[in-house]
This record gives structure tokens, sequence and C-alpha cells, in this order.
């Protein structure tokens, strides 16, 4: 097992500077309505908290690179709670349409998506699995103002007074 320890502030910046990096290769490599070659899905677990927020909010944004794949077995395998999980729940998104996407993985038909998304839910359903359902599509984008510093990474909800609250972990 790797040594446990804190993050050097050395850490942090190299950190920042790839981070940094990563955005403008992303936009190039990345294609317009990856969606036009059929719906994307992500897969995660909320807690209670999150999971009230999720079914009250109507818009969706992505606050970092989020992760998603054209193989909804994929999102099911981020999604799958067990007993040993008490205060969890599977989610599944289902975005049916994205401006931009890049694909990165293609064992697991990953598509990463960037930044910054607006997504309005359209629907909300179980799987037999007993996964949420939630399906979204793109309607836009948010300023950097808006996605950034509230937390989270990947899908995240923004109250109409503009501040923003965690509801899931992305990548």
């Amino acid at each position: 097992e790797p040594p446990q320890r804190a993050l050097t502030p050395r850490d942090m910046q190299l950190a920042k500077d790839a981070a940094a990096q990563i955005e403008p290769a992303l936009e190039q490599l990345s294609v317009p309505n990856p969606t036009a070659q059929g719906p994307l899905y992500r897969g995660m677990k909320v807690n209670d908290a999150a999971l009230a927020e999720l079914m009250s909010e109507d818009v969706l944004h992505t606050a970092t690179i989020t992760s998603s794949s054209y193989n909804p077995r994929e999102a099911l395998k981020f999604a799958a709670t067990s007993k040993y999980e008490p205060g969890k729940y599977g989610v599944v998104f289902k975005v049916e349409r994205a401006e931009r996407g890049a694909l990165m993985n293609p064992d697991e038909l990953e598509v990463l998506l960037p930044k910054g998304g607006k997504y309005q839910v359209t629907d909300r359903s179980r799987l037999a699995s007993g996964e949420l359902l939630v399906t979204v599509r793109q309607a836009g984008t948010v300023t950097a103002d808006a996605a950034k510093n509230i937390g989270a990474m990947g899908f995240v909800s923004v109250p109409a007074g503009g501040t923003g609250a965690q509801f899931a972990k992305g990548l």
C-alpha cells in the first residue's frame, strides 16, 4: 500500500499547473455534438441530502471536466450500491444532448464533457435495478464564475440565487 501523506504546497501547484493544461488540450480534442452518435451515461453514488437536491432541481451544471460513456453498463458500475453502503443511492445520468465532448478511452467508450455545461433535467425515473435515472439535455453553458469554486466535480445543481451546492463527486 502506498504511503499516505498530505499534499504539500508544491504538490498543489503542480496539480494546478497540470489542470491548466488539460482544458485547452481537451478543447482541441473535442468534437461538436457527441450525442449525435447516441446518448451518453454517467453513474455515481449520492447521499441523502444530494438525492433530495437532485430531485428538486431542474437545471444542473458541470463544474469540472466530467466523464461519461456511450455504454450504460459503464455508468451502472459507478452507480452500483450495496447493503454495505447505507445512505448511498445510485444515480445514472442519461445525457441526450451535449454540445461538445472528447472521446478518451475507446475500451469504455468514454467521452469527457467540458466544464461549464448547463443541463436541463427532462425526466426522472427508476431503472429496473433500482437506480435513479436522470435524463438531461445541454441547454448552453455557464460562466466560469458560476461553475467554479462550488466544491464539486461533475454535475452540480445551481439554484436561481446563483450559489452552488454539491450533490455528486465526479472524476
